[in-house]
C-alpha cells in the first residue's frame, strides 16, 4: 500500500475486525490508573470446553454427589465398624469388596475432576495430592493386601489420617452439601442469576476459605498423635521376665505341678479380675513354658482355668486360656486371627493375647475423631457461608445492584473487555476485577467532574510550559479567582458597623427572619427593605458605593419589573432577595464567601427576574417569541433578566458596579450572569445531583466547620474545599447558585400564611399562561389549566418531588441554621396533604387506601428529614444556638 493512501473499505474492516479478536483475546488491567494489555494466554479450544463443561455438569449432578458422598462415609468408616462388630474372619471378603469398589470410584472422580476443572485441580494443587493419598490409604483396609500392619488400627491410625484429609480435600462439597441441606429443609430458594456477582464471589471465596480450615483441622488431628507420649502396657513383660528368672533359679526345679498350677491361675486370674472394667485389657490366649520337666507340667483338670498340654518336642508346658475367654470377651468361642499377638521372651515365654477389646476401642475413638471431624468442617463451613453472606455478599451485593443501576454504561463498558470466551474461562476477568475496573473508572469520572482539566494540564506539565504558555492557557480556565480572594481564615463579622433602620416599614428583626411578609408592603416600602439588606451585610461599605447611586439602581430595577405578571413581580424580586440574603446568614456564608461573592449572589437575586413576561421559556420557544429567537432557544427568560441588569448599570447614575476595579467587575459578572443563567428549571435536577455528590464528597467537612463558627468558635481554618485554587471557586460557585435558586423556589418554606397567597398567585398566573396556549392552539401545559388543576395535589407534588430534594441537601449541609425552614417545609407538606383529604373526604371519594396514602406520605416525609435537629424547635435552652447560627441580629 503506496503511503498516505487510504485502504480500501473491505481491507478497514478487515484490519479492524483482526485488531478487535486480538485486543479481545487479552487480559486488561489499570495499574496506576493507566489500561495494561497483558498478552493473551493459551486460548482453550472450543471442544476442550465443552468436554469440561460436560464433565463439571456430570459430578455437580445430584445423584452423582450422593453416591460419592455415601462412598466417602463408607470408607471412613465401614474399617472401624468392621472392628467393632468382630465379624468371622471369613467374611473379610464382604468388606474388602465394597472397599475396592469405593477405591475403584475415588480414582475416577480423581480423573473426572482433574479433566473437568485442569486449573483449580491437578498435580499442582495441594488437595490434588492429598485425595490421592486419602484414595490410596483405603487398601491400608482391605485385608487382601499386607502392608505389615496385620490389620492393626493401632498402627494404622496415622495412615488412616490421610483418608479423613480427604474430607478436607473435599471441603468445598461438604459446603455445598451444607447448602443442599438448608435448600431442602427451609422455604428458601436459591435462584441462579449469572448476573449475581456477589454470589460467585462468595462462591469462590467460601470454597477457599472453607478449604483452609479444613487443611488446618486435618493437620491439627493427624499431627496431635505424634506429639503425645504413648501408654504402653508392659505386665506382659514383666511376667515374662519374672517367671524367666524364677526357671534360672533351684526354686523353679523343686516346683510341683500343682504349685505351677497356681502360678499360672494367677497370672489368669489378674487380668480376668480387669475383663469388663473401665480398662482395655489384652486378655491372654495362651502361655508357653520351656525348661519345665514333663513331670512338673499340670495335668489337664477341668477346674482349672486353662487347659494345659506337655509339648515333648519343645520340652515345654502350653497352658491355654482361650476358649472361655473368647465366650465371654467375644460372644463366640474364636478369636480373629488379625486380633491375636505373641509375645515372646528370650525364647523361654511365649505368652499369645487377644486384642480384640483394645481395637474395638480404637476403632470407637477413630469413629468419634472422623465424626468429629465431620462435624467440624461442615459447621466451618455453614459458619464461613454465613459470615460471608453477612459481611461480603449482602454488601457486595448492594454495590454492585447499584453499580449495575446507576453506572450501566460503566458496566457496559467494562464487559466489552471481556469476550463470550473469557465469560466461560476461569482465565477471564472475575467479578472482583470487574468491581475495581468500575470503581477506578468511576473515580476517575468524579474526577474529572469534580476538578479542572486545564488546571490538572498545566500542573502535570509545570516543567514544560513557560509563563506566557501558562497565562494563555489559563484564558480557557474555569478558575477565576485569584488567591488573594481566597478566605483560609473565616471571617468574623464586623458589628461595629451601624445600619439605619429610619427608613425602614418593618422591624429590623422580622427582616432578619423568614416570617418576613413582601406581600403586605407596597412596592415603594419594599426599596427600604432591599436597601437594608445590602447594609447588613456591610455591601455598601465594602465596595464604597454611593447610597444615592444603589437606591437608584433599585428604584430602577423595581420599574423594570412588570406590574401584570401575578407572582413573577417586583414582589417576588424582593421576596428572592429576602430568602437569599436569610440563607446565606443561616448557612455562615460570610465565613467562607468573599465580600465579592456575596454581592453578586444579592444583586443576582434582586435582579433574576426583572422584565419577567408572566409566560414560561417553553410557551416562548413554543410561540417563536423574539426572546426565544434572539438566545436561540436557550435559557430565553434567564438571559433577557441577565441583559436587562446590565442594561441598568451602564445608567451612570445607577453604576453599582462603577467603584470595582476591572478584575472584581469580571469576577462579579461572571457569578451574577451564572447564578441567574442557573435558575432555569431546566437544570434543577442536574443541580441537585450536582449539591448531592458535593455533600457525599465534602458535607460533613463543611457542616463541621459551620456548626463550629456558629457556636462562636474563633480562628477557625476555612475547608479546603472552598479554599483550594482548582476547585475552591467552583464550589463556591455552586453554593452561590443554590442560594440563588433555592430562593427562587422557597415558597414552601415559608410559614403557611405567606405560602398560600404565593401559591394563589403562582397558580393564577400558570393559569393565565393556560387559557393564552388554549387561545393560540397550544396544548394546555401540566398544572395550567384551570379547570382541572388540583392545587393541593400539585404542591404536595411540588414540594415532595422539586423542592425536599433541594433543600433536604441544605439541611444536610446547614442542619442548625435551617432547623425553623425544616420546620415550616414539614408543617406545609402536611398542610396540604390534609387539604387533599380534605377534597376526597367532601366528594365523597375517599376510601381506606386513601387514608393510608395520606398517612404513609405524612410519615415518610418526616422521616426523610430525621437528620435535622428538631429539638432546637422545642427546647429553649438551645434556642440560642439557633439565634447564632442564623445570624440574627
Amino acid at each position: 500500500m503506496a503511503p498516505g493512501v487510504a485502504p480500501a473499505p473491505a481491507a478497514r474492516a478487515a484490519s479492524t475486525g483482526n485488531f478487535s479478536a486480538q485486543a479481545k483475546r487479552k487480559q486488561s488491567t489499570f495499574v496506576g490508573g493507566k489500561l495494561v494489555i497483558e498478552e493473551p494466554k493459551k486460548a482453550k479450544s472450543v471442544s476442550q470446553k465443552n468436554r469440561e463443561k460436560r464433565l463439571q455438569a456430570f459430578l455437580d449432578k445430584t445423584v452423582v454427589q450422593v453416591v460419592l458422598g455415601a462412598d466417602l462415609l463408607l470408607t471412613l468408616f465401614m474399617p472401624d465398624f468392621w472392628i467393632i462388630s468382630d465379624p468371622h474372619e471369613n467374611a473379610d471378603n464382604v468388606m474388602n469388596v465394597i472397599l475396592t469398589l469405593g477405591f475403584v470410584l475415588f480414582i475416577f472422580e480423581i480423573g473426572f475432576t482433574y479433566m473437568a476443572k485442569p486449573k483449580e485441580y491437578n498435580p499442582r494443587t495441594f488437595f490434588f495430592w492429598m485425595d490421592i493419598i486419602g484414595t490410596a490409604s483405603i487398601l491400608i483396609d482391605i485385608t487382601w493386601f499386607d502392608f505389615g500392619l496385620g490389620g492393626n488400627a493401632k498402627d494404622a491410625t496415622t495412615l488412616r489420617a490421610a483418608r479423613v484429609a480427604k474430607l478436607g480435600a473435599r471441603s468445598s462439597r461438604l459446603a455445598k452439601f451444607a447448602k443442599m441441606v438448608k435448600f431442602y429443609f427451609s422455604n428458601e430458594t436459591a435462584v441462579e442469576n449469572d448476573s449475581d456477582s456477589a454470589k460467585r464471589i462468595s462462591n469462590k471465596l467460601s470454597q477457599l476459605l472453607a478449604s483452609r480450615v479444613a487443611a488446618l483441622v486435618i493437620f491439627l488431628i493427624v499431627v496431635t498423635p505424634f506429639l503425645q507420649t504413648a501408654v504402653i502396657d508392659f505386665s506382659y513383660d514383666s511376667f515374662a521376665m519374672t517367671t524367666y528368672q524364677l526357671l534360672q533359679t533351684s526354686v523353679a526345679a523343686d516346683m510341683t505341678s500343682a504349685e505351677w498350677t497356681d502360678y499360672v491361675d494367677e497370672f489368669y486370674t489378674f487380668y480376668d479380675a480387669k475383663t469388663g472394667g473401665t480398662e482395655t485389657v489384652d486378655m491372654p490366649l495362651s502361655l508357653t513354658i520351656k525348661g519345665l520337666t514333663e513331670a512338673q507340667c499340670p495335668d489337664d483338670d477341668a477346674s482349672n482355668n486353662f487347659e494345659s498340654e506337655w509339648v515333648s518336642s519343645t520340652s515345654s508346658c502350653e497352658f491355654d486360656f482361650g476358649h472361655d475367654h473368647a465366650l465371654e470377651t467375644t460372644g463366640h468361642y474364636w478369636v480373629r486371627e488379625a486380633n491375636q499377638e505373641i509375645f515372646s521372651y528370650k525364647g523361654t515365654i511365649d505368652i499369645t493375647y487377644d486384642r480384640t477389646q483394645g481395637m474395638r476401642d480404637e476403632a470407637g475413638y477413630s469413629v468419634v475423631l472422623i465424626t468429629l471431624v465431620i462435624m467440624l468442617l461442615v459447621g466451618f463451613s455453614v459458619s464461613f457461608n454465613s459470615s460471608l453472606n453477612q459481611l461480603v455478599v449482602e454488601p457486595l451485593s448492594r454495590i454492585m445492584n447499584k453499580l449495575r443501576t446507576t453506572a450501566a454504561s460503566v458496566l457496559d463498558s467494562v464487559k466489552s473487555l471481556q469476550t463470550d470466551e473469557d465469560e466461560d474461562d476461569d482465565e477471564g476477568m472475575n467479578e472482583a476485577d470487574v468491581l475495581e475496573i468500575m470503581v477506578d473508572k468511576l473515580a476517575r469520572i468524579v474526577k474529572n467532574v469534580m476538578s479542572s482539566n486545564m488546571q490538572n494540564m498545566i500542573e502535570q506539565n509545570r516543567d514544560m510550559i513557560d509563563e506566557n504558555t501558562e497565562q494563555f492557557l489559563n484564558q480557557y480556565s474555569d478558575t477565576t479567582k485569584k488567591d488573594a480572594d481566597i478566605k483560609k481564615t473565616a471571617t468574623i463579622r464586623d458589628e461595629s458597623i451601624n445600619v439605619s433602620t429610619i427608613d425602614l416599614p418593618v422591624a429590623k428583626d422580622m427582616i432578619c427572619s423568614f416570617d418576613f411578609d413582601t406581600l403586605a408592603l407596597t412596592h415603594d416600602q419594599l426599596v427600604p427593605c432591599a436597601m437594608y439588606m445590602f447594609e447588613n451585610m456591610h455591601l455598601l461599605t465594602e465596595f464604597n458605593i454611593d447610597p444615592i447611586v444603589f437606591k437608584t439602581w433599585i428604584g430602577k430595577i423595581r420599574i423594570r419589573y412588570k406590574l401584570d405578571p401575578q407572582y413573577h413581580n417586583w414582589w417576588h424580586g424582593v421576596d428572592v432577595l429576602h430568602t437569599t440574603f436569610r440563607l446565606l446568614a443561616c448557612a455562615q456564608a460570610e465565613a467562607y464567601l468573599s465580600k465579592l461573592e456575596i454581592f453578586s449572589t444579592m444583586v443576582a437575586a434582586c435582579a433574576h427576574d426583572v422584565g419577567h413576561p408572566g409566560i414560561n421559556n417553553a410557551f416562548l420557544v413554543k410561540s417563536k417569541n423574539e426572546l426565544a429567537l434572539k438566545y436561540n432557544d436557550k435559557s430565553p427568560l434567564e438571559n433577557m433578566h441577565c441583559a436587562t441588569l446590565y442594561e441598568v448599570v451602564s445608567e451612570q447614575d445607577a453604576d453599582i458596579f462603577g467603584t470595582l476595579t476591572d478584575e472584581q467587575w469580571h469576577d462579579c459578572r461572571k457569578q451574577i450572569v451564572e447564578c441567574i443563567l442557573n435558575t432555569d428549571m431546566v437544570n434543577h435536577f442536574g443541580n441537585v445531583g450536582k449539591l448531592q455528590n458535593f455533600y457525599e464528597v465534602s458535607g460533613e467537612e463543611v457542616s463541621n466547620f459551620v456548626s463550629a463558627i456558629a457556636t462562636g468558635a474563633a480562628d477557625v481554618a476555612v475547608p479546603e474545599v472552598f479554599t483550594d485554587q482548582v476547585d475552591g471557586p467552583k464550589n463556591r460557585l455552586l453554593l452561590q447558585e443554590t442560594f440563588l435558586h433555592a430562593a427562587d423556589l422557597s415558597n414552601p418554606i415559608k410559614p403557611l400564611a405567606i405560602y398560600q397567597k404565593w401559591v394563589s398567585r403562582v397558580t393564577e398566573e400558570f393559569f393565565a399562561q393556560g387559557e393564552q396556549e388554549r387561545s393560540v392552539g397550544f396544548p394546555v401545559s401540566a398544572m395550567m389549566d384551570r379547570a382541572s388543576t388540583n392545587i393541593p395535589n400539585m404542591q404536595v407534588g411540588f414540594i415532595a418531588f422539586i423542592i425536599a430534594p433541594l433543600y433536604t441537601c441544605l439541611f444536610q449541609f446547614f442542619p442548625e441554621g435551617m432547623v425553623v425552614v425544616a420546620g415550616n417545609l414539614v408543617n406545609n407538606h402536611h398542610s396540604y396533604l390534609d387539604e387533599a383529604r380534605a377534597g376526597k373526604v367532601k366528594d365523597g371519594t375517599i376510601t381506606q387506601a386513601d387514608e393510608e396514602k395520606f398517612t404513609t406520605q405524612k410519615a415518610k416525609f418526616k422521616e426523610g428529614l430525621s437528620f435535622v435537629p428538631w429539638d432546637l424547635l422545642d427546647n429553649p435552652t438551645s434556642r440560642h444556638l439557633y439565634t447564632v447560627a442564623t445570624g440574627s441580629r
